[in-house]
């Protein structure tokens, strides 16, 4: 199946093809809620300490997704920078936008329904089906509001050192954006989760300064 959305790669530029920001086109960008505060699962935060979060409505939705993508197993040969695909993540199968030609037969992409980049062989991309393809991704990206990243870049473990702050172990949070109707991406917002019994008892933006990031 030909993908309708391949024209739109002129949206991307140049010396952004590696920042997931960038290649989020209008077309497949994550739908942002309607609430100014609402529930979430954190499922990534990224070198650029963008935290990846999929609202609480949407989480049921990500079994439907496994469930489809297990049922694309056409290989994928045209395969380029802003093309929507499925990708195969062990014996996982994943919704995956191409991001990049790493030149060894091998491609950067960014998992659209948790904000995870990977690098998948070409071997390994298949077509994406009707449905999937039009279901918009679940990963919406925000930004910590106030605070800025100290190193040049983080990485995923640097967070384990301490404590986990991504995934199921941080359990729901609630993200409150800054102001009411932003519909930018990523969204500023201040994440909150639960602490010491309170359900909004942590400051993610606090925990990250208090690990020196």
């Amino acid at each position: 199946m030909e993908n309708p959305e391949q024209d739109d790669v002129s949206f991307l530029q140049k010396d952004s093809l590696c920042d997931p920001l960038y290649c989020l086109l209008p077309s497949i960008k994550p739908r942002v809620p309607q609430h100014q505060v609402f529930e979430a699962m954190v499922t990534h935060v990224d070198e650029k300490a963008v935290v990846w979060v999929v609202p609480i409505e949407d989480l049921d939705s990500l079994d439907n997704i496994a469930a489809g993508c297990l049922e694309c197993r056409e290989q994928e040969t045209e395969v380029s920078p802003g093309l929507l695909c499925v990708g195969g993540l062990g014996r996982k199968l994943i919704r995956v936008r191409i991001l990049k030609d790493l030149e060894d037969g091998s491609f950067l992409s960014m998992n659209v329904d948790s904000g995870e980049m990977i690098k998948c062989p070409k071997e390994n991309l298949y077509k994406i089906s009707s449905r999937l393809l039009h279901i918009p991704p679940f990963a919406v990206p925000v930004k910590l509001y106030g605070v800025q990243k100290f190193k040049k870049s983080l990485r995923i473990e640097d967070f384990m050192l301490n404590e986990s702050i991504s995934g199921p172990e941080l359990g729901l949070v609630t993200v409150a954006v800054i102001e009411e109707s932003v519909h930018t991406l990523p969204l500023p917002a201040n994440i909150y989760f639960a602490s010491n019994e309170d359900k909004y008892g942590g400051n993610l933006a606090f925990r990250m300064l208090k690990m020196g990031m």
